[in-house]
């Protein structure tokens, strides 16, 4: 169903987005305006499902963070925090939204900041009794990764190493 609703939601995004529209008049639109598109979509549509609403708003996020949009791509993952306490996961998926938020402030700001939503995500995976691994290994490389910017590289190479063995096993 979740992922049934995701569809729905991508395919109502293109479709609303249509160039031959007339709110768009044949205009072809970037990544971004699609983007800028589903974000203002999503919380009239899906705020009555978080889980489904957390999913996409965290995807929105990536897409911005990867066509360097990195303050819209904050914006997505500040509000998919202010629905994740309505979802099934609620621990876990702020986990993942501020390994989200550190890897990202990592390549915008390359700064001390990334600490804050890094040690938030240590903080609370320390508070799980057994964390799936996958998230266990990105707290710990996001701990690396902004140990790598305030240049102590030990510590990091202790993170990546726990990081590595994670995923190995």
């Amino acid at each position: 169903q979740k992922a049934q609703t995701v569809k729905a939601f991508l395919v109502d995004v293109f479709r609303s987005s249509n160039p031959r529209s007339m709110q768009y008049k044949g205009k072809d639109l970037t990544a971004r305006e699609l983007l800028v598109n589903g974000e203002n979509t999503i919380g009239r549509k899906l705020k009555s499902q978080p889980d489904v609403y957390t999913e996409i708003v965290l995807a929105i996020g990536d897409a911005f963070t990867n066509i360097d949009e990195f303050e819209k791509a904050e914006n997505s993952y500040q509000k998919a925090l202010t629905q994740i306490p309505n979802t099934a996961d609620p621990v876990e998926n702020k986990i993942r939204t501020y390994v989200k938020l550190g890897n990202l402030k990592c390549i915008w700001t390359k700064d001390s900041t990334a600490f804050v939503p890094a040690r938030k995500a240590q903080k609370l995976l320390h508070a799980i009794d057994n964390p799936e691994p996958q998230l266990a290994a990105s707290v710990a490389g996001l701990m690396g990764r902004v140990n790598v910017l305030t240049e102590d590289y030990d510590k990091a190479n202790n993170y990546y190493q726990r990081a590595d063995s994670i995923y190995t096993q």
